[in-house]
């Protein structure tokens, strides 16, 4: 399998959505291409600048945020999923989320979800648990909801 379609495969993959370098690279092994010709081609796209893992980490938090908010524990785990290594990610969730806005975005959703379903302490407290909140801001959250 040559490099050209290697590349080719690859811009493919990248067109339905942004990718992390460990993305490509699965896809491309699945492909059954050589680690030589897998190298050049992750090379050629990061030259491109259609791949970069830190810019990925930015845009996926940011559209967590504002599309199905999450606490940070949880964009973590998604973003480990993703092959995105943990010092980019501790970074880019330092830069992204402050102790404010996971407080405001737990906020929300507890109101939210009560308003449309709950009107229990504890399914609050586990739909925000499962959501990836800290405890101590979820029960900061219940406290001023339920006060």
């Amino acid at each position: 399998m040559t490099l050209e379609k290697a590349k080719n495969q690859a811009l493919k993959y990248l067109s339905y959505r942004p990718r992390t370098v460990w993305e490509v690279r699965i896809y491309l092994e699945k492909k059954k291409y050589d680690w030589e010709i897998i190298n050049q081609a992750i090379d050629y796209l990061k030259q491109l600048s259609y791949l970069d893992d830190e810019q990925f980490c930015r845009l996926w938090i940011e559209s967590r945020i504002r599309l199905k908010p999450m606490g940070k524990k949880r964009l973590y785990a998604e973003l480990v999923q993703k092959g995105i290594s943990p010092d980019l990610i501790e970074q880019s969730l330092i830069e992204n989320i402050n102790d404010e806005l996971e407080l405001s975005l737990a906020r929300d959703l507890a109101v939210n979800k009560l308003i449309k379903i709950y009107e229990n302490k504890e399914k609050i407290i586990n739909f925000l648990y499962r959501r990836g909140f800290a405890p101590e801001l979820i029960f900061k959250v219940v406290e001023e909801i339920f006060s």
